[in-house]
């Protein structure tokens, strides 16, 4: 049985098939011989002249700028407060109100005796006009002989008294009618009233419970504390670290979180606490936290719809200067003095007294040029970018605040300096070659 032939190619498909294997292998070959970019890939940004603001962030609630208890006047037992806590109230809106089963009896007592005096009064009137003409009668009669002079001595003496009861009887009203308009003003203070246009705070007591009157803030004599809207406060807390740096007098904007961070208010610092709250509570492996000082900030032109108790973030400016140049705080890289062998002198901070430690870090790799002359201590440095390299800087600082720092010496205007990203910042070295983009 015979074979079939096998298939062959033609001169031409086998040469182009060689040239492709041929290409194919060159383009590999180029591929293979193309070497890597290993310079690092950093960021830059170019500084220039601007003003530079230094802030202290705290965050806070808001007050009222004035508070005002309401306390009983009359004792009695709560019927119904008429508010809750963040209801607006108007001067002399009717806010409580207070049983006056033990008013109403004394008032209508009162407007008794009051009647009881005005009757009196009317019949010392009428005993003095019949005295008044007895004695008239008496002068008369005794001008013609008809009575004696003692008879005239008796009628003055009977006028006179006659003239004392209706005295007495018009002075019996005013004390009644004195005691009614008390008892009338205790009924009224059932009715308890706003005395200012404001917010209401708290409500201390519940229907049912007795209110005493008192002012000495005892149980049951306060019914609830209202606030002025006249003006708002922010309170907020500051670390004992800022706080030696806010003044009275200091702008502040604050934003609410009921409002979004597209509101900002415009506020004043108006007090700083000279004491401080400190939380005593140990933290593990360190010193508790520091103190903290109440600052109060004063919202110089508040929305209708801000509300105390509503939370609030406040910035603080507490210094500015114009025409500085400032850097991204990770822009700048801490460097330690060496001790001659290649070792970074170090400072560092144990146990809840502060105490300090200091020390030498293990030798670095390759060790250090012991000829080379460094500052004792720490100082910072930034890495500008000249013709594609990067030159490190030592710099000084001034203002800071939570994102940038004022750069007072090493950096001019203009320099491009490398800002990020942070690992491959603090891996770099004087002289590197490095590709740059520009932020």
């Amino acid at each position: 049985m015979s074979r079939a032939p096998a298939p062959s190619f033609s001169r031409g498909r086998k040469l182009a098939l060689a040239a492709a294997l041929i290409l194919g292998g060159g383009v590999l070959i180029f591929l293979n011989a193309e070497p890597a970019d290993e310079r690092p890939r950093v960021e830059v940004q170019s500084v220039a002249p601007r003003a530079f603001v230094e802030t202290v962030d705290a965050s806070g609630i808001v007050r009222p700028g004035e508070s005002v208890d309401i306390s009983a006047e009359v004792v009695g037992r709560l019927l119904e407060a008429l508010v809750r806590p963040g209801d607006s109230v108007a001067r002399g809106q009717v806010v409580a109100l207070i049983d006056d089963a033990t008013q109403q009896p004394i008032v209508e007592e009162h407007r008794a005796m009051v009647r009881e005096a005005e009757t009196a009064l009317a019949g010392a009137k009428i005993e003095e006009e019949d005295a008044q003409r007895e004695h008239e009668r008496a002068l008369e009669l005794h001008a013609e002989g008809i009575v004696s002079a003692r008879d005239v001595e008796q009628a003055q003496v009977a006028l006179d008294r006659a003239a004392n009861n209706r005295a007495r009887a018009a002075q019996s009203i005013d004390r009644t009618a004195s005691a009614l308009r008390r008892a009338e003003q205790d009924l009224e203070r059932t009715v308890v009233r706003s005395p200012i246009q404001g917010t209401v705070l708290s409500v201390d007591l519940e229907p049912g419970e007795l209110v005493v009157a008192s002012s000495r803030n005892l149980p049951g004599s306060k019914i609830m504390t209202l606030g002025t809207d006249a003006e708002l406060i922010v309170e907020a807390d500051i670390p004992e670290v800022d706080v030696v740096r806010v003044a009275e007098g200091q702008p502040a904007e604050v934003t609410l979180t009921a409002l979004g961070d597209g509101v900002t208010i415009q506020g004043e610092v108006i007090e700083i606490q000279r004491v401080g709250q400190r939380d005593e509570t140990r933290r593990f492996g360190g010193a508790g936290p520091g103190a903290e000082f109440l600052a109060r900030i004063r919202l110089l032109d508040p929305p209708a719809s801000v509300r105390p108790s509503m939370s609030a973030q406040a910035r603080i400016e507490t210094r500015r200067r114009d025409g500085v140049l400032a850097v991204p705080i990770g822009a700048l890289i801490r460097r330690f003095a060496d001790d001659g062998e290649g070792r970074r002198l170090v400072s560092l901070s144990f146990g809840a007294d502060g105490g300090q430690l200091s020390g030498n870090t293990a030798r670095r790799a390759g060790g250090s040029d012991p000829s080379g002359e460094e500052g004792a201590g720490s100082w910072q440095v930034a890495f500008v970018l000249e013709n594609g390299r990067v030159g490190e800087r030592r710099v000084a600082t001034g203002l800071s605040d939570l994102l940038e720092v004022e750069v007072t010496e090493g950096l001019a205007g203009g320099d491009r300096v490398v800002v990020g990203p942070p690992f491959t910042l603090r891996g770099l070295q004087d002289g590197d070659e490095v590709v740059a983009d520009e932020r």
